[in-house]
């Protein structure tokens, strides 16, 4: 093998190729944090009308197990 080639089969270069999978643009990772954030605001707003208040902070674990359920 010459320096510089891969030999795919060996686990280096298959994490390196994972690299690659994985590799996302700018646009994608802020498309993601976006859809986070309007599930996150989605997700406060039933809490609020479930229970008053904006977190599951102080609810029993009935009323959670409740509120997950619902989502």
């Amino acid at each position: 093998m010459v320096f510089g080639e891969f030999d795919s089969t060996t686990s280096t270069n298959k994490k390196i190729n994972n690299m690659y999978r994985q590799y996302k643009t700018n646009q994608q990772c802020w498309d993601e944090v976006t859809n986070e954030i309007i599930k996150s605001k989605e997700r406060e707003k039933i809490c609020l009308q479930m229970f008053g208040q904006k977190n599951l902070i102080g609810l029993t674990k009935e009323q959670r197990d409740l509120f997950w359920k619902s989502i």
